[in-house]
């Protein structure tokens, strides 16, 4: 319950922290008081006893007769209980034992503590707390040393006398007083404060659900701008998101619609086929079709699965043999093809990988190279540590890189970074494809935390795939570039 009050409110939280402020800095006062007063020699309490001490020996150095002694030592004590009595000190506070040179006592106050002694090695400043009441005493003698004046003072009336000033009703009342003010003003500052941000919160609040246009920032207080920034920049990232997404589905619409419409084509074929072979033929067809749309729908669920996936399971896997088992899958469509597929790599190579992410990627490279690879061509699949492309830059050995290169037709340079988005193809593609391959590849190296690069294929012709990501998963930045 308190942390929901505390978290739920700006103003709530700045009054709490006024409040707490406001009773630090009483306390700290109070503290450093109480220092200031307690200090040795230097404490306003030392100083009121070495101040009455000073004047009594000044006093008693005017060597008064025995006779007038008496009249001496009770002036002071009058004046110490007139003390007492307009609540200027409270009882033990002062309080003075005359002595003589052979310890005999010559005279006292009338507070004088019980029991107290005379002890001839002191001399300034001591604290008395072998009698029943601890004591904080000032001794002096007189020039002639015939006189030895003790001034007392009761520890315990020194905390009595220090609250009695901090602690007094008068002195709270203040305190509450002033925090009442305080809390006033911090209110009234915190709804001026506050105006800004109700006035930009009632700007968001009118607009349409559409409206992703970014907010001004030439009429805003200057510590809302960086706030406004950022949503600024969620707003475009929000614009580009929704485009991107409306592009995606007005290309999905147009890659469904022509097998959509050789579907109904060929149903129809099957229907007025003449005779069984025509209509072999056009059943044959039709399952071509069936299996490219269905393949073009299941690249659409695993790139969205891709998309929508921050957290995978972490697993180690053998890269070698998981790239082999998929050009052994993959060699039937290159065999018809007349193609050739080799790999170049070291055969051990194990690496913790996030679900079935490696089988994505290696999986559409081959069958993208397959594809769009020239008929009797070569297919080379390489993985190594560290990059192995030269025009890539060297970034350690502890970066793991998977290239597979064609010598096919290839991509013009000044396609390759569109070469990555969804349902985009080369100028150049001859083969089938939906053009998902790739934008699913970058999906899966997002979950490495790699990166995707092109360039040149076999022997400078044809094209490159790499993906390069991190050995250690834990060193993985989660953001993959594409180039």
């Amino acid at each position: 319950m308190i942390g929901n009050w505390w978290r739920q409110s700006i103003a709530r939280r700045m009054l709490l922290a006024l409040l707490l402020a406001c009773t630090a800095l009483w306390a700290s006062i109070y503290f450093l008081g109480f220092y200031g007063t307690h200090a040795t020699e230097s404490g306003s309490f030392d100083r009121d006893l070495k101040g009455l001490a000073v004047a009594m020996v000044a006093t008693l150095d005017g060597h008064p007769p025995p006779p007038a002694m008496t009249h001496v030592l009770s002036g002071f004590d009058h004046l110490l209980e007139s003390y007492h009595k307009q609540k200027f000190v409270v009882d033990g506070y002062m309080a003075f034992q005359v002595w003589r040179a052979d310890g005999s006592p010559a005279g006292h106050s009338r507070h004088a503590p019980p029991g107290y002694r005379f002890f001839a090695d002191r001399n300034g400043f001591v604290n008395d707390t072998g009698g029943p009441t601890p004591l904080r005493v000032y001794v002096v003698w007189t020039t002639d040393r015939r006189y030895r004046v003790d001034i007392t003072q009761t520890l315990s009336s020194r905390q009595i006398q220090y609250d009695s000033v901090m602690l007094t009703p008068s002195t709270l009342g203040v305190l509450v007083a002033s925090l009442v003010v305080l809390w006033l003003l911090a209110l009234l500052t915190v709804h001026l404060g506050l105006r800004p941000l109700r006035r930009l919160s009632l700007e968001m609040s009118q607009r349409r659900p559409d409206d992703l246009q970014p907010v001004a920032t030439d009429k805003l207080d200057r510590e809302l701008v960086p706030v406004v920034q950022n949503l600024n920049q969620t707003l475009a990232r929000l614009r580009q998101l929704l485009n991107h997404e409306r592009n995606a589905l007005a290309d999905l619409a147009h890659e469904l619609r022509t097998p959509l419409a050789i579907m109904t084509h060929q149903i129809d074929a099957v229907r007025h086929a003449q005779d069984e072979p025509a209509r072999q033929a056009a059943a044959h067809r039709l399952e071509g079709v069936l299996q490219r749309t269905n393949r073009l729908v299941h690249q659409l669920l695993e790139l969205g699965r891709l998309q929508a996936t921050t957290e995978a399971h972490w697993t180690l896997r053998q890269l070698p043999d998981l790239v082999r088992e998929t050009l052994a899958t993959h060699a039937p469509l290159a065999a018809q093809r007349s193609m050739t597929l080799s790999y170049a790599g070291p055969d051990q190579l194990e690496c913790s990988v996030p679900g079935a992410s490696m089988e994505l990627i290696v999986d559409n490279l081959v069958r993208n190279a397959i594809r769009h690879g020239k008929p009797g061509g070569q297919i080379e699949v390489r993985l190594s540590l560290g990059p192995i492309t030269t025009d890539l830059p060297r970034r350690g050995p502890e970066l793991i890189e998977l290239t597979v290169l064609d010598d096919g037709p290839g991509v013009p340079p000044n396609e390759w970074p569109r070469l990555f988005e969804r349902f985009r193809r080369g100028a150049r593609a001859t083969g089938e494809g939906s053009g998902l391959g790739l934008a699913i590849v970058v999906s899966a190296a997002r979950q490495l935390g790699g990166r995707v690069h092109a360039h040149p294929g076999l022997n400078g012709t044809g094209l490159g795939v790499s993906v390069t990501w991190p050995l250690h998963p834990a060193a993985c930045s989660g953001n993959t570039q594409h180039h």
